[in-house]
């Protein structure tokens, strides 16, 4: 099972717009291409404490989540917020690149993160001047050392 990303949980629920989005329809949208078995107890207790704290308003059979004003300043807040290293590397741990496992498109990863693709676009420019990304023809693709911080993150050897 793969860890929730935070920022990619409330990108996902704010896309849901006024009509909401299910639990369902949520875990497809967080697992995309690589079918990563979302925890959907660890979902569900996540969306619960929302809900708790006022962030979000559950409606209907089966519920709906529907961002709150506050959930909504909430998912833009972390939305626009500078990516953090690890949250980018363990997407990449993540995602489905069978075929050519260290080459990757740009809006593809920030769609899996929950970034706006500008951001990671600046993003893997840093990693290419910190050695650990190069340019692709289709995008990006992982240095030996970018391997290794995927790895490390992973948890698993290089």
């Amino acid at each position: 099972m793969s860890a929730l990303s935070p920022r990619a949980v409330w990108t996902a629920l704010a896309s849901g717009g006024t009509t909401g989005i299910t639990t369902d329809d949520l875990i497809v949208r967080l697992d995309g291409p690589a079918r990563r078995r979302i925890d959907r107890l660890e979902l569900t207790l996540l969306l619960a404490v929302a809900a708790s704290t006022g962030l979000l308003s559950p409606k209907g059979r089966p519920a709906r989540w529907i961002l709150t004003d506050d959930g909504a300043a909430y998912a833009a807040h972390l939305y626009t917020r500078p990516l953090v290293d690890a949250e980018v590397w363990s997407a990449l741990a993540d995602l489905d690149t069978t075929g050519a496992p260290d080459r990757f498109p740009g809006p593809g990863l920030a769609g899996r993160v929950g970034c706006p693709v500008r951001t990671m676009a600046l993003w893997c420019r840093r990693q290419v001047l910190a050695g650990s990304l190069t340019r692709s023809p289709d995008g990006w693709e992982l240095t030996e050392q970018g391997r290794r911080l995927v790895a490390a993150v992973a948890g698993v050897p290089a």
